[in-house]
């Protein structure tokens, strides 16, 4: 993956993924966890479940293209933080 952030780029989760129900499902990349440069998984918009599911970086593969409609309408309806230990602040 390129040093860009991919943010709304589509992809499929792998068969291996350690969550089976999204196992060869669709969605586009919403959000990025990471550290001091070290991304250890992202927020992926599943949409047939339309739910957000935490995607670790080997278990999926990018499709090449965004989902244009996604990134033209982000940011119109606020945003959630997460603390760490997973309440929103």
């Amino acid at each position: 993956m390129s040093s860009e952030r991919p943010f709304f780029e589509v992809v499929r989760v792998k068969d291996n993924t350690k969550a089976p129900e999204i196992s060869g499902k669709l969605g586009h990349i919403l959000g990025i966890s990471e550290e001091n440069g070290t991304i250890y998984s992202y927020g992926v918009w599943i949409y047939d479940k339309q739910e957000v599911w935490s995607v670790d970086p080997g278990e999926f593969e990018l499709l090449g293209y965004k989902d244009e409609l996604a990134a033209s309408d982000y940011g119109k309806h606020g945003s959630i933080r997460v603390s760490p230990d997973g309440l929103a602040k």
